[in-house]
């Protein structure tokens, strides 16, 4: 008897030990916010229109985005507060908007919105996370998510599919973050 309450008390010890699938979520995107370069690859597909966008970041302070740079889409460079961003006249400088509040902080997207996470060890000594996702932001998005992260504990995949504001919606986002990465204005 005593030694079955030991080993129930040792079993109940080591899972209280283990993070939730929550925990490993803000863990990895705290790592990603700390790496000084990240590229992001991002495929969206809204009620059937797809768009691609490719992203770059160093950290402090430098951006570039293209959006479907094969059709000759969007692209916005922003270094240290200025941005520029290209258009059939050229390029345009202004300064660049403060995003804070506009852009949702992923950290909190998942606090509120992801649901019924589970957590499932991965094949790279990684860990997938999904569950259940909902969000606002212009539009009401709910649907189911699947994060990958990496065995060094950075977000490796995102991938979402669901609707957005009454549409098919699901995207995937992949990141790395090797460089080396040099993002400077246009001259």
């Amino acid at each position: 008897m005593i030694r079955a309450i030991v080993a129930l008390l040792v079993v109940l010890a080591a899972s209280a030990a283990r993070a939730s699938p929550m925990d490993t979520v803000f863990a990895a995107l705290a790592a990603e916010e700390a790496e000084p370069i990240e590229r992001v690859r991002f495929f969206i597909e809204r009620g059937g229109v797809a768009d691609i966008y490719y992203i770059d970041r160093a950290r402090p302070g430098r951006f570039r985005m293209l959006k479907n740079p094969g059709q000759g889409g969007l692209e916005l460079i922003v270094v240290e507060g200025v941005q520029w961003l290209r258009t059939a006249a050229g390029w345009q400088k202004s300064p660049a908007p403060q995003t804070a509040g506009l852009i949702p902080s992923m950290a909190e997207m998942f606090r509120e919105g992801l649901t019924d996470a589970i957590e499932q060890p991965g094949p790279d000594g990684g860990s997938s996370i999904e569950g259940g996702m909902a969000w606002t932001n212009g539009a009401s998005c709910q649907g189911r998510l699947l994060l990958r992260i990496s065995a060094a504990g950075l977000p490796s995949l995102l991938r979402f599919e669901g609707a957005c504001g009454g549409k098919a919606t699901r995207f995937r986002q992949a990141f790395s973050y090797e460089g080396p990465l040099t993002i400077t204005p246009p001259e």
